[in-house]
Order: structure tokens, then C-alpha cells, then sequence
């Protein structure tokens, strides 16, 4: 029975197929994307690409640019997708918002989820960015901060 199913299946069908889930896939994009936790306001990303078309088409890839108009339309905080599975990054424009996210008091230490390119490139675990491991970054956030606050004063 799956056999004959299997020898009558042409190319058309084979395209309906695709688009089908093609279409499928946009509309549960859209879908969780419009319906997940904490929203913030941005620019709507286009699936598997995110805002890089954003970038490239209406700043001509200028990338201060679009965070520049970002930030007049959107605010202080706002989020962007990039082209990296469609991942969200919040983006802070006040020096406020900074240091309160890197204080000690701030439960969000975790700056980027685990992807195998940073421990490819060996930075995995070392400064503050790439840093998953709490006592680690503890230790890296107090050389920043001291270097912050000493440049300030003079």
C-alpha cells in the first residue's frame, strides 16, 4: 500500500509537499514569535534569517545605522534576531541598564547560550561574554569594574 503510494508520487507532488511544509514552518514562526514569554519591542524578523535583511536592504549594511534608528524607534531596550537560528538578542543603550545586568546583584549572568563555536575558537569560559561559568565570570567582572571605575575618576 505505501509502495503504491510511493510509485505514484511525482514532482508536483513533491513541491506541494515542500511548500506545504514551508508554509507550515512560517506560520509557527510567526506564531511563537508573536506569543513568547517577555516581548520586547523590535523590528519583526523574517524566519531562518532573522533581521539581516534589515541590515542589508534598508541600511545598505550598515549595522550602527540600524541600531541608531533601532533606538530612536524602539527605546532603550530592544530585541533583534539574528541569522543564527533565529537567535534573541536584548540590546541595552543606557550605561544604567549595563552596569546593573553586570552588578553582583544581578541573577543574569549567562550572556549567550551553549554553542560549539566559542569552544571551537578556545574563548569558551574566559572573560565576560562567552563566560558560562559563574565563579569564572565573578572573578572577570571584578577586573572590568575596577577598570571602569578607575578610568572615571580620572
Amino acid at each position: 500500500m505505501i509502495i503504491n503510494l510511493l510509485e505514484n508520487f511525482t514532482i508536483n507532488d513533491c513541491a506541494l509537499l515542500l511548500s506545504v511544509a514551508l508554509m507550515t514552518y512560517v506560520a509557527y514562526y510567526y506564531y511563537t514569535y508573536f506569543t513568547r514569554v517577555n516581548p520586547l519591542p523590535g523590528p519583526i524578523p523574517i524566519p531562518f534569517i532573522g533581521n539581516l535583511p534589515h541590515i542589508h536592504w534598508q541600511f545598505k549594511g550598515d549595522a550602527q545605522m540600524f541600531y541608531d534608528y533601532c533606538h530612536e524607534k524602539y527605546g532603550d531596550i530592544y530585541e533583534i534576531y539574528s541569522t543564527y537560528a533565529g537567535v534573541r538578542s536584548i540590546v541595552l543603550c543606557r550605561k544604567e541598564y549595563i552596569e546593573n545586568f553586570l552588578s553582583e546583584r544581578s541573577a543574569h549572568w549567562t550572556r549567550f547560550p551553549n554553542f560549539k563555536g566559542p569552544d571551537e575558537l578556545g574563548i569558551e569560559g574566559k572573560g565576560l561574554v562567552f563566560n558560562n561559568n559563574f565563579k569564572s565570570w565573578i572573578f572577570n567582572r571584578l577586573f572590568f569594574f575596577t577598570s571602569h571605575y578607575v578610568t572615571e575618576i580620572y
